[in-house]
């Protein structure tokens, strides 16, 4: 069959001839016989074709076993939809089907980030998928679905999302007014920016916390059972495991679906979060472990959302600027939570902008209103809900018509989603306003050494007073408490070794122990044989069901 992935890799063998004849080209301009350049020429293309994918598509004869169709959890959003992310290889073609009360029909899905496999190549991709009733009652409290290459039919657990009854956007009381969803955390071994985490969040007003866990070190799990036991459930623990594979097949680039899995499925996670979120939090932060909010003026941040808020009546994201900062790791030699400061949040460093690589000067991140937006990546938002035609009059009189590919709502003729008049918008928010720090921390030995900083140190004042409300809170919660004196042990040197192999292994061009050209997908299976200390690690517990598995339960009745 000429599947999707032979195009791709025949390209690939045409970008190699070209630039094969690039070299002859090269070559020839100063002497077409030299014997030495022609050979060197032809080695490297060699070189070059057997650590592609090509060499290896070729050798298997194109066999791949990556069909699966991968699922958690699905979310009831109004009275007659059901939305739901999952996971599929993009060349997997068997479609996938829900029960609608009187026959299976098929699920309308659009991939959450498309450009991961253009630019990345990521086959395993992150898609939304929405389902429609004709009557509520059908969507009350779970998901029947099935696939065209499989007989079983798995029934999956609705969340219920929808606004509450007689919603008054004006007059509703969010039992939250901010939350943060944190991605998945993978081979996590500082268990120190975790309780800075935390007290940085509670200190400015979060009351809700969605952190979504793939494996960590048994530090970093006693740090999040004891912000567990003393939030419940106001700490949501959400596993985020490897898609299913079988062991024989667990690491093979064309058998096991997380080798083609960027990084652990972020995409799907975030969105999933949003999915949670609805109705339950005002403002949801999309930060990562060690990025903060910095108000300029001093305002609290609760303060300033709102602010936006009402400025802003359409905001459904609010874009911020990303700023890279410095400060100094005191709590690097840290053994015992008591030991934990962050007065080096009082001294935070940012270099000159031209100073930074300009790609990251451009960075922004986001928080989120979730039921005003369907789909949003990790820097921008993809799509937002259409206004409420209550609140807003502006859908005229067009129709609202399901989008051909989704099912997603839209305005007939609206064009781009994203700057449609009839959808909530995405403020961009000045950074005297409003702006995300990323803050990286340093060994001082370094410090200075290469970098020209700001002379602004009035900069980030705010954030001193933001330490001192830290340490205090932070002391009188684990006081009286066991993880007081909880011995973490030597940790730094498992944290250094790991990090910096997961760094290499992502951006090398090639994945490690495998001739193949796919490194760029960042996958953390293809990097998890090369952790040294892996055995450190524990991994949450399987959470997906596999929809287009074909082996099938032994029965006793006749159908």
């Amino acid at each position: 069959r000429f599947s999707e992935n032979m195009v791709d890799e025949i390209w690939n063998a045409i970008c190699l001839l070209l630039l094969f004849m690039l070299l002859l080209l090269l070559s020839c301009t100063r002497n077409c016989r030299s014997a030495p350049v022609l050979g060197l020429s032809i080695f490297f293309l060699c070189s070059i074709y057997l650590r592609s994918e090509f060499y290896q598509f070729a050798i298997t004869g194109g066999r791949e076993n990556l069909d699966g169709i991968y699922v958690k959890d699905a979310y009831r959003t109004t009275d007659n939809e059901i939305r739901f992310l999952y996971f599929k290889n993009s060349a997997f073609r068997s479609q996938l089907k829900y029960w609608n009360g009187a026959e299976f029909t098929e699920v309308r899905e659009r991939r959450v980030d498309p450009i991961m496999r253009l630019f990345l190549r990521c086959q395993m991709e992150a898609h939304i998928g929405v389902v429609r009733y004709q009557n509520e009652t059908d969507s009350a409290s779970s998901l029947w679905l099935t696939t065209g290459a499989s007989k079983e039919k798995h029934r999956i657990r609705v969340r219920d999302v929808r606004p509450p009854p007689k919603f008054d956007p004006a007059e509703f009381k969010y039992p939250h007014r901010l939350g943060v969803c944190l991605q998945p955390i993978y081979f996590h071994a500082d268990w120190t920016v975790f309780v800075q985490y935390f007290e940085f969040w509670l200190a400015s007003g979060a009351t809700k916390f969605y952190i979504y866990l793939h494996s960590a070190s048994r530090p970093v799990h006693e740090i999040l059972n004891f912000y567990k036991k003393k939030l419940g459930s106001n700490l949501e623990i959400i596993p985020w495991s490897d898609l299913p594979v079988q062991q024989k097949n667990k690491g093979d680039f064309h058998r096991d679906p997380n080798s083609r899995l960027f990084r652990v499925g972020i995409h799907a996670a975030i969105n999933d979060c949003l999915l949670r979120a609805r109705y339950q939090v005002k403002f949801v932060s999309m930060l990562d472990l060690d990025e903060t909010l910095h108000v300029p003026n001093g305002n609290s941040i609760l303060s300033e959302l709102e602010a936006l808020d009402n400025d802003y009546p359409r905001m459904g994201t609010a874009s911020l600027q990303w700023i890279y900062a410095e400060h100094e790791n005191e709590n690097r030699d840290a053994r015992f939570p008591y030991e934990i400061r962050f007065n080096s949040l009082g001294n935070i460093k940012k270099p000159m902008e031209n100073q930074v690589f300009s790609v990251y000067t451009d960075f922004r991140k986001v928080i989120q209103r979730p039921e005003r937006t369907v789909l949003t990546d990790i820097h921008s938002t993809l799509i937002n809900e259409l206004l409420d035609p209550v609140l807003f009059d502006v859908q005229d009189k067009n129709a609202v018509e399901a989008e051909k590919m989704t099912d997603i709502p839209r305005i007939s003729g609206e064009g781009n989603p994203l700057s449609s008049p009839y959808r909530y918008w995405e403020v961009r928010v000045p950074t005297a306003r409003l702006s995300v720090v990323h803050l990286r921390r340093f060994n001082p030995a370094f410090q200075g050494s290469d970098h020209a900083y700001s002379n602004n140190t009035h900069e980030f004042r705010p954030f001193i007073e933001k330490a001192r409300n830290m340490n205090l809170n932070y002391v009188a919660r684990i006081s009286n408490e066991t993880i007081w004196d909880f011995d973490t042990g030597v940790w730094q040197a498992m944290m250094s070794n790991t990090i910096r192999t997961l760094e290499e292994c992502r951006y090398y061009p090639f994945n490690y122990n495998q001739l193949i050209g796919k490194g760029a997908c960042q996958s953390v299976a293809n990097c998890e044989p090369l952790i040294s200390d892996l055995q450190h690690f524990s991994k949450v517990e399987q959470i997906w069901i596999n929809i287009a598995h074909r082996g099938r339960v032994f029965e006793y009745i006749k159908h």
